[in-house]
């Protein structure tokens, strides 16, 4: 039921203190009702202007409200997470693997910590992890990073990372070249590389390659920076790889 409000009036029809107090009672709530702020608007129109925000300002924006906090982990938020402007260590890499990413990243860009590489190796387990909570990166850029242990089970291979990827980018990192291109040849894996990156990657040209990974779709391989590159090695990757044109 609605309230009925019980006006009074003074003696010559003039109206009462208490009627001039109601009257703006209701003026205050009437302006209040029409006040709009950024959270009248409707959570899909602030999942769209939050799809314009980096991944660390997403971060900031999620400390504003509750409701920013909850619309700011939609997984569709999460397709491009650029992070080269600080630099990560392994284990900050494993928290964004738990708690950011989801089947919807495409497309990741990582710097280690330059000046410990030696201390904090990049191992094949949390690539297999980023693989199973990734499973449709397609663009994995990373720079300063150490895929080199003292033990070739511990190393990086080549294979270890997402086979989903078109674009592998590990510039200015440390890898093992004789078991870096080690592959099965029991369980032979195929790659969709289109584009690999090893410009100024050290140990490259320590070892022999043995065997070469089978990259069908590879066009473009960078191999500029890198120290003890000679001839002799480029002829022999030109002659393994033949989708490769040299420029």
């Amino acid at each position: 039921m609605k309230k009925c409000i019980r006006w009074r009036f003074g003696s010559g029809g003039e109206i009462s203190k208490s009627m001039l107090w109601c009257s703006k009672l209701l003026r205050r709530t009437a302006c209040r009702k029409q006040t709009l702020t950024i959270n009248s608007l409707p959570d899909s129109i602030l999942v769209y202007l939050f799809s314009f925000l980096t991944f660390l300002e997403l971060c900031n924006v999620s400390r504003v409200c509750k409701q920013w906090y909850i619309l700011s982990k939609d997984f569709s938020l999460r397709r491009v997470i650029e992070l080269r402007e600080h630099s990560i260590t392994t284990s900050q890499v494993k928290q964004l693997i738990y708690y950011h990413f989801n089947s919807f990243l495409v497309e990741l860009h990582l710097r280690g910590q330059s000046r410990s590489l030696w201390l904090t190796p990049f191992t094949p387990k949390i690539l297999a992890k980023l693989q199973k909570f990734s499973p449709n990166l397609r663009c994995l850029i990373m720079e300063d990073f150490n895929f080199r242990s003292l033990t070739s089970e511990k190393c990086v291979k080549l294979q270890d990372f997402p086979l989903t990827l078109h674009h592998l980018s590990i510039r200015n990192s440390i890898i093992d070249r004789s078991v870096f291109f080690y592959t099965n040849i029991g369980k032979p894996v195929t790659f969709d590389l289109e584009i690999l990156d090893l410009g100024r990657c050290v140990y490259l040209a320590d070892g022999n390659i043995h065997q070469w990974p089978n990259l069908p779709q590879l066009k473009e391989l960078f191999l500029e920076g890198c120290p003890f590159i000679d001839k002799h090695l480029l002829e022999s990757i030109m002659g393994l790889q033949r989708t490769l044109k040299s420029a």
